[in-house]
């Protein structure tokens, strides 16, 4: 149960910023004029082709992270001040590797707000194809209005999603070091390896 449990979060980082991506390519159509035209596009799908949009979403949602991850360290988006201050100096991987071996509850909490913060800030690149696309629509003159009202939605969308995502890292971040600051893991793998 509990590999369900974690296996549940991929589909929020990946299937579902995938399948968003695929319902995004949906309203380059011509025949998309205002945005409720998706739901019409939508309607006569089969049972085999929702388990192969999801296989596809799954690859279109890794491939998004990738992305994200390089545009994010291009914008330098993740600055963030954290309001716990370690007092280790170790790597990272050291911690991630003091904290899997001495506190794994802690390691899942870690990797919960990591994976969230990866499903806000794919589905925060989502609505920059989205914003990109009510322009494009917009431009064509369809429902004027409508595309509008998207853009704006989706300025929103991204600014609100890719600020939930950086505070997710801090989130994580701050777990990974009071953990090993307050249950003293560097302390306990000294004294394991002595």
């Amino acid at each position: 149960m509990e590999y369900l449990k974690e296996r549940t979060f991929e589909v929020f980082r990946y299937i579902l910023p995938g399948l968003l991506a695929m319902v995004g390519v949906l309203c380059l159509d011509s025949s998309i004029n205002h945005p409720y035209d998706i739901v019409y596009k939508l309607k006569p799908i089969t049972g085999t082709e929702i388990l192969f949009a999801t296989i596809i979403g799954f690859v279109i949602g890794l491939v998004l992270d990738e992305a994200n991850l390089v545009m994010i360290n291009i914008l330098k988006i993740n600055r963030f001040k954290s309001n716990y201050e370690s007092k280790n100096t170790i790597t990272i991987p050291e911690k991630y590797s003091l904290i899997r071996k001495y506190s794994i509850e802690n390691f899942k909490y870690v990797e919960y707000w990591y994976i969230m913060k990866g499903m806000c800030q794919n589905i925060g690149l989502i609505f920059v194809f989205y914003f990109c696309i009510s322009i494009f629509k917009t431009f064509q003159g369809l429902n004027i209005l409508s595309w509008i009202i998207c853009m704006i939605g989706s300025v929103v969308s991204i600014i609100g999603l890719y600020r939930r995502g950086v505070d997710y890292a801090r989130f994580a971040r701050q777990e990974l070091d009071s953990t090993i600051d307050i249950l003293g893991l560097i302390e306990k793998s000294k004294k394991e390896i002595e």
